[in-house]
C-alpha cells in the first residue's frame, strides 16, 4: 500500500487534511466522507477498517477531514453543510484531475447529506451508511435531547451551541449548521442524487444515534436500493462490521 498526503484546499483556501491510500494495481477510486464531529478515521476506526479492506481488494481510497474537523483547517464553529459541500467538491476535483479510474463515494451519517447536497457528477456509484432521519426538525430535536441534557451542553439554533463529546471536549457550532439542516428536504435531495448515479443506502437495525424514525421514508424512493442490516451507528460489533465490509466490496465490484 502506498500512502500520500496531497495538498488540497477548499474554496476558502483552507487545507483539507487528506490521505490517498493506493494498492499497486487500482480498480477504482473510493472517496470516504465522514460524519458529524468525527474525522477521516470515523468513530471506533470505522473508516480505518473500511480503507484497509478496500485497498486490500484493489481500490484506491481517498479520505479527508472536512474543514473544521480533525487536522483540516477551518473554524469548528463554522462547520455546516453549505461549507462542507465545497470541501467534498474540492476533493472530487483533485481525484478526477489526477486519476483516470472510476470514482465511487462511501458516505457515513451526516456525510450522506453532504454528498447529497453536493450532487456530484462523474461518480459511478455511491454507498451511504447511517443516513440521518428524513425529517429535519426531528434531527434538531434529537440533537437537543442527546446533547442539551448533558452537563455543559446547550442547543441554541440562533447562536452558539455547546455539545459535550465523549472525549470530554465541548464542541461549539454556529447557527448556520442548524439553518442548513432545517432548509434541507432530505427525500427530494437524495432522489435527485439517485437520478445522477447508482445509489445504495444501508440502515442499521440497532442504530442508537438515529433510532428508526423517518428512515423508512428513504425506502420509498424507487430509484435507489435501500437495505436494513444488523449494526449500530458505528457498526461496532465485529460480526456486523465484517458483514458490512463483505457487502460493500460486492457493491463496488459490481460490473
Amino acid at each position: 500500500m502506498i500512502k500520500t498526503e496531497p495538498v488540497i484546499r477548499n474554496s476558502y483556501g483552507e487545507k483539507l487534511d487528506t490521505w490517498v491510500e493506493s494498492p499497486e494495481v487500482v480498480k477504482a477510486n473510493v472517496v470516504l466522507v465522514h460524519g458529524f464531529g468525527t474525522s477521516k478515521h470515523e468513530s471506533l476506526k470505522y473508516f480505518d477498517d473500511i480503507a484497509t479492506s478496500l485497498v486490500g481488494d484493489g481500490f484506491r481510497v481517498i479520505r479527508f477531514d472536512l474543514s473544521g474537523y480533525g487536522k483540516s483547517e477551518g473554524d469548528p464553529v463554522g462547520v455546516c453543510y453549505s461549507k462542507h459541500i465545497g470541501d467534498l467538491q474540492s476533493v472530487l476535483n483533485f481525484v478526477t484531475a489526477n486519476f483516470h479510474e472510476k470514482v465511487f463515494i462511501l458516505a457515513q451519517s451526516m456525510g450522506c447529506f453532504v454528498t447529497a447536497l453536493t450532487l456530484p457528477t462523474g461518480v459511478d456509484r455511491i454507498l451511504m451508511t447511517g443516513i440521518p432521519n428524513a425529517n429535519p426538525q426531528f434531527i434538531v430535536d434529537r440533537f437537543s435531547k442527546r446533547y442539551g441534557s448533558k452537563t455543559g451542553g446547550k442547543i441554541d439554533i440562533e447562536g452558539i451551541s455547546l455539545l459535550p463529546r465523549s472525549s470530554g471536549e465541548i464542541q461549539q457550532i454556529g447557527s448556520q449548521f442548524w439553518a442548513d439542516i432545517l432548509a434541507l428536504d432530505p427525500i427530494d435531495q437524495v432522489t435527485k442524487l439517485s437520478n445522477l448515479t447508482k445509489l445504495k443506502i444501508i440502515h442499521w437495525n440497532q442504530d442508537e444515534v438515529l433510532g428508526k424514525d423517518y428512515l423508512e421514508d428513504y425506502d420509498k424512493i424507487n430509484t435507489l436500493e435501500s437495505v436494513w442490516l444488523d449494526g449500530d451507528h458505528s457498526v461496532s460489533r465485529p460480526a456486523d462490521r465484517a458483514n458490512f465490509i463483505k457487502i460493500m466490496l460486492e457493491y463496488f465490484n459490481q460490473k
